[in-house]
């Protein structure tokens, strides 16, 4: 790292919160409940208990709980910021 001189920016790490964990529970639950779905549906007594625990977790997600997690329309609907900050006016 020391050869790359200015151009590294050391950042502090941030411990997650209990609703950031509730998000990566909710958002990777239920993303891996779709992406093996077809695993699920052909043969889930071929996954491992902890496999099967995981989807069926993700497989109960609410779309609401989904929704709310991180994304930037929903940070948007929480925190209402003026879109034209930053913008000169003319």
């Amino acid at each position: 790292m020391a050869d790359l001189g200015d151009r590294v920016e050391e950042v502090e790490l941030v411990t997650p919160t209990d609703e950031v964990l509730g998000w990566q529970r909710a958002i990777g639950g239920a993303e891996i409940a779709i992406n093996l779905g077809r695993e699920w549906d052909k043969g889930r007594d071929k996954l491992s208990p902890a496999l099967r625990a995981r989807i069926e977790h993700g497989r109960e997600v609410r779309a609401m709980d989904y929704l709310a997690g991180p994304w930037p329309h929903s940070r948007a609907q929480r925190e209402p910021t003026d879109v034209r900050a930053g913008y000169a006016r003319s």
